[in-house]
């Protein structure tokens, strides 16, 4: 059957705090959301910045240019400054506020009290910083565009895009003549997985034209998404274009929402052998309506730390889910949202051994395991997908993990 890709990323919060449920509120539904926290176990040290900001960060984990599952980043239309040492903000960059904020000698920036934790950041003033900067007439253009999210259900023409936002403008004043860098954010959209984006939000820095926003270091944004009807899918491609040696775009919060309908979420838990659970995981569910009614909806989503999950926006039906984590195999278990929402859901505990992510516990991940055996992390060989308890080593525990599911796979439909 044919898929279609959406993802719930923040559906639950972390250890502590309080479980959400289906947002409906001011008669909208929450059908897409991101604010990037998820990303917390890909954050690596700093390059670059690692002496600056009072050299404070230079053994932390504060930045990543690995995006949320299902989103792309493209930074081509970043010059190479010949500088490696600028890979913090080559295009796009997820990173924790405060480091940002600190390296970049704040300037402003921590006037974005909307963002927390992790934000989303183009800044080509603190790229171009390097010792050799953004070279000649070069332009910074760099995109990030999320997966296809579902419009099941959604009427045209009544999605709102929110998110929270830190935008600095400066322009025509870097380069040769005639000096035309003119700092842009676009936001551009496309439906039902076609190629052809459409603009629904521009900024830019010249103050005498129709596009000009001002500082705006902290503000919530709401633009009303044009959708044509009979459209199945949206993507949202967030760009910052035409800049040289100017400020920055920061976001965070992304929310995507529908005037309320009958849409209906699941939730439960999930339970994974051998790996605790202390940060959001970046799981997958695959939903299939028992009617075969409509395709099969793959949502990534996050577990939090108590194991509990959930998936929104779903048409009124029966379903079966499947459950698959990176180094799990497959549970499956049944749903019944024809006349509500449903809580409560249990999966059975996922088995772990699956070091390829192929949902099959054999010998491929065993030679995986034997290439990293006795190795340690950070050292050179260690293999975090053969970790199965996730202490940091590739050891005995690992192997009796995989020995005790040999030869099994993931439960299909």
């Amino acid at each position: 059957m044919a898929c279609n890709i959406l993802k719930l990323a923040p559906a639950v919060l972390l250890a502590g705090a309080a479980f959400l449920t289906p947002t409906i509120a001011s008669a909208q539904i929450t059908i897409f959301s991101e604010d990037f926290e998820s990303l917390t176990p890909k954050l690596q040290k700093p390059i670059f910045e690692a002496n600056n900001g009072g050299g404070i960060w230079t053994n932390l984990n504060v930045f990543t240019h690995t995006a949320p599952f299902g989103w792309t980043v493209d930074a081509s239309g970043v010059p190479d400054s010949g500088d490696p040492e600028a890979e913090e903000w080559r295009g796009w960059s997820f990173a924790r506020k405060d480091f940002w904020v600190s390296v970049a000698d704040d300037q402003t920036r921590s006037q974005f009290t909307l963002g927390q934790g992790i934000v989303a950041v183009a800044d080509p003033d603190e790229y171009d910083d390097s010792p050799v900067g953004i070279p000649g007439n070069a332009y910074y253009n760099t995109f990030m565009r999320t997966p296809a999210i579902s419009l099941a259900n959604v009427s045209a023409n009544s999605v709102t895009l929110t998110f929270d936002s830190s935008w600095r403008p400066e322009g025509f004043d870097d380069g040769d003549a005639p000096q035309d860098n003119n700092q842009t954010a676009v936001i551009r959209a496309s439906f039902n997985g076609g190629t052809t984006f459409v603009e629904v939000l521009r900024w830019d820095s010249d103050v005498l034209g129709a596009f000009f926003h001002p500082d705006s270091q902290n503000e919530t944004v709401n633009i009303v998404i044009p959708v044509p009807a009979g459209s199945t899918s949206l993507i949202l491609d967030f760009g910052m274009e035409l800049a040289r040696n100017d400020w920055w775009w920061a976001v965070d919060n992304i929310r995507v929402t529908t005037g309320a309908g009958n849409a209906r979420s699941i939730s439960g838990t999930v339970s994974l052998e051998g790996t605790p659970i202390t940060a959001p995981l970046e799981g997958f569910f695959t939903v299939r309506a028992i009617d075969n009614s409509i395709p099969d909806l793959v949502v990534a989503a996050s577990v939090n730390a108590q194991g509990q999950f959930t998936l929104r926006n779903l048409p009124p039906k029966s379903y079966r889910i499947k459950f698959k984590g990176s180094q799990h195999l497959s549970r499956v278990v049944s749903a019944n949202a024809t006349t509500g929402d449903v809580s409560g859901v249990v999966f059975p505990i996922s088995k772990v051994g699956d070091a390829t992510n192929d949902d099959a516990a054999d010998i491929t991940d065993l030679l995986v395991l034997i290439s990293a055996y006795n190795k340690v992390a950070p050292a050179l060989g260690y293999q975090q997908v053969a970790d199965f308890n996730a202490d940091g080593a590739n050891d005995i525990v690992d192997l009796l993990f995989l020995i005790g599911n040999y030869n099994q796979i993931g439960e299909s439909f």
